[in-house]
């Protein structure tokens, strides 16, 4: 199988202290891939890395064969880099339907004078942004609360609706950024069966943070493991789950 992502020798460093060190990470197209590790291992950093949000002091990062290195976050996106964050990036105060507009805009090609003007274009494209926010809505079972401001929605549905919003910029590989964190057992199985409908309905690859074991082990093609900013172990789940490695990292005990 073709890779789609690949990092060579990733690391980050703020003065002395290297968040992320000698990152070398490849994703399979098609494949859920985990990175899993203790608080602070350096997991947040390192996809802050590949979607752009920080420039790496090390190494390289090379997407469906293009180096992206330099590329801002913005180009990023553009060619197929979507990502959700731990804490909530949404517009509170705007509807679910107006948070997932606003995905399906950044993906839009008109060119401004097109959108000032009303051009002919610019209406075709924003109805097609239109329809493809209310697909959206309608694959994640949102319609009840589409025109409820996002504040008011319970954390749960708030977490559907920046998935929805970063599935709504159409990207090749998403980034999942503690997807269940702070949600009860109901809502963490119903998320992890949406993230495998995104894998095997859409097609769309998946890397991944998670603190839930239970679904890392489930669903995940491969999974790698950081610790103190750098890879100690990667492999599918029932080599990780035995990996004596892994497991002196999560008791804290001398590997």
């Amino acid at each position: 199988m073709s890779v789609l992502l690949t990092t060579i020798g990733l690391g980050k460093s703020y003065g002395g202290v290297q968040a992320v060190r000698g990152v070398d990470l490849s994703v399979t197209t098609g494949s859920i891939h985990s990175v899993i590790g203790p608080n602070g291992a350096g997991k947040t950093s390192l996809f802050n890395l590949i979607s752009g949000a920080i420039r790496p002091t090390a190494g390289r990062i090379i997407f469906d064969n293009r180096d992206i290195t330099a590329l801002p976050a913005h180009r990023r996106a553009a060619i197929g880099l979507g990502r959700t964050f731990q804490n909530l990036a949404l517009f509170r105060s705007e509807t679910v339907l107006e948070n997932l507009l606003a995905g399906c805009h950044a993906g839009m090609k008109t060119d401004p004078l097109s959108v000032l003007f009303a051009l002919p274009r610019a209406g075709r494209a924003e109805a097609k942004a239109r329809d493809e926010a209310e697909a959206l809505i309608a694959w994640l079972d949102l319609a009840r609360v589409r025109d409820s401001a996002v504040g008011s929605l319970a954390y749960g549905i708030q977490k559907r609706v920046e998935l929805g919003r970063a599935l709504a910029m159409r990207p090749r590989l998403l980034l999942l950024d503690e997807m269940v964190s702070g949600m009860n057992t109901e809502e963490t199985a119903a998320i992890a069966r949406l993230v495998l409908r995104i894998n095997q309905s859409l097609g769309i690859t998946v890397l991944m943070i998670e603190h839930d074991m239970g679904i890392v082990m489930d669903i995940s093609d491969r999974i790698t493991v950081l610790n103190f900013g750098e890879p100690i172990a990667e492999g599918g789940p029932g080599e990780i789950a035995a990996n004596p490695r892994v497991i002196a990292a999560y008791l804290g005990a001398a590997a």
